[in-house]
């Protein structure tokens, strides 16, 4: 990641990452040396640097006749970033009971394309119990970093517990070998039914990914729904085949 991404993401926006980065090399300038420097016009960097002192990103010499601006050093981004840390974590009880008050009503969010369906097997992958059922032969060619990231989980020492229905085919029987523990159990479902689509079972939340010609999740947040759901599941492990990492026999 290149040190304008960075900054971005940490919520600077373009001219004001031009003019911290330009005072960063300068080390202490005027209005004009920070202009010339960013390649900005004297006006936008005056306010642009009203933002960065409210920041505490740079500083000012109050007493001379021009005023001069100081970089902080850039270990400062990482003390900024700490307090908004604190205040969210102190707000977070307070926010999650306003959002609270809406849990009866389900929260559907439909969300397209690879970097979509990433975003929510990153959050899946953040609980600490999930069931899935699907299939790793089509879900490995698009998501390969997910996958291997699930692998990690399942083969570390962070205790998440992971029960998986998959497909019985080479691609299924390879990763049963290399993640089956006692934290993740691994069962086959039929080789007669066909299951072309992804679907995570975790907290109050149901995902259903397309895995075909039109890339999405479905993510559906009630305690009822999902409630229902982890009972289908319950039927489907009760009829999959376990695997126990004794040979299994490779249809086809």
């Amino acid at each position: 990641m290149n040190i304008n991404t960075a900054l971005q993401k940490i919520g600077l926006d373009n001219k004001e990452r031009q003019v911290y980065l330009a005072l960063l090399k300068l080390g202490s300038g005027t209005v004009k040396s920070i202009a010339a420097e960013a390649k900005l016009k004297r006006p936008h960097v005056y306010n642009v640097l009203e933002d960065l002192e409210k920041k505490s990103l740079i500083s000012r010499s109050p007493d001379s006749q021009k005023a001069l601006y100081h970089a902080e050093h850039p270990r400062q981004l990482l003390r900024e970033l700490n307090k908004s840390k604190q205040a969210i974590t102190d707000i977070l009880p307070e926010l999650a009971s306003v959002f609270g008050q809406h849990k009866a009503k389900p929260r559907v969010r439909l969300l397209e394309g690879v970097r979509g369906m990433e975003q929510i097997y990153e959050e899946i992958l953040s609980h600490d119990k999930i069931d899935i059922i699907g299939n790793i032969k089509n879900v490995k060619p698009l998501f390969p970093k997910m996958v291997e990231k699930a692998t990690k989980i399942a083969t570390g020492k962070k205790q998440v517990f992971v029960r998986d229905l998959m497909t019985k085919d080479a691609e299924g029987l390879e990763y049963a070998r290399q993640t089956l523990k006692d934290n993740h159990l691994i069962r086959f479902i039929p080789p007669n039914l066909n299951f072309a689509m992804d679907c995570s079972i975790y907290g109050d939340t149901v995902a259903m990914f397309s895995l075909r010609e039109n890339l999405f999740v479905l993510v559906i947040e009630n305690k009822d729904i999902t409630d229902s759901f982890r009972s289908l599941y319950e039927l489907a492990w009760a009829a999959g085949e376990e695997y126990t990492k004794k040979p299994l026999s490779n249809p086809g």
